[in-house]
């Protein structure tokens, strides 16, 4: 939530500094600068665009779901004879969140949440992530979707992709809304994950 709040303050400065940018480059015309006013402009351009992308990536998506939470295929309310119900999250006695089979590593998941690193792949700030990804292993669980990165099937399972239904949960590296949700399980049980190319 703070990276969202910043982001945002960011954004108010770079659109000031963008209506600055125009008045310059007005300026600079008149003064029958144009190299300046050629400047400015483009920095007015850049900032504006910017801006613009921002509004559409945040305010505009169709973010998932109540309250941020993710659905899947033959989730609850969908007429299906296949339902997927998701297990309980809880808080284990290490203080990590579980869905009694996994355990969410969130050192891992902090790069895909917190907005600061431009080329991975970022959960929208209204989804909550967590629950997104515990959900989504173990839906990749029920729907047997795990292979292994290796691409030998006698390697551990160790990764899969799971489709969201119900509306966007993130922002591809290459700044791409996206439906789909990467997960990745250790041995011992740890996850982590991430939004994902289609």
């Amino acid at each position: 939530m703070l990276a969202t709040s910043m982001l945002t303050v960011m954004m108010a400065h770079t659109a000031a500094s963008s209506v600055v940018s125009i008045v310059l480059a007005i300026y600079s015309v008149s003064e029958g600068d144009y190299l300046n006013a050629l400047v400015y402009g483009a920095v007015a351009v850049a900032g504006i665009i910017g801006v613009c992308r921002w509004y559409k990536v945040t305010c505009q998506v169709d973010y998932v779901g109540e309250k941020g939470i993710a659905r899947f295929a033959g989730g609850s309310g969908e007429e299906t004879t296949n339902v997927f119900k998701a297990p309980e999250i809880r808080t284990n006695s290490k203080g990590e969140l579980t869905n009694g089979t996994y355990t969410l590593n969130q050192q891992d998941m902090l790069i895909h949440v917190n907005g600061k690193n431009p080329n991975k792949s970022q959960f929208l700030y209204d989804v909550d992530a967590n629950k997104a990804v515990l959900d989504a292993c173990a839906y990749a669980d029920a729907k047997n979707l795990w292979e292994a990165s290796s691409g030998n099937l006698a390697d551990f399972a160790n990764k899969a992709k799971v489709t969201v239904t119900n509306g966007y949960v993130g922002v591809t590296g290459k700044g791409e809304l996206t439906c789909y949700i990467n997960v990745y399980r250790t041995k011992t049980g740890y996850i982590h994950g991430c939004p994902g190319n289609p």
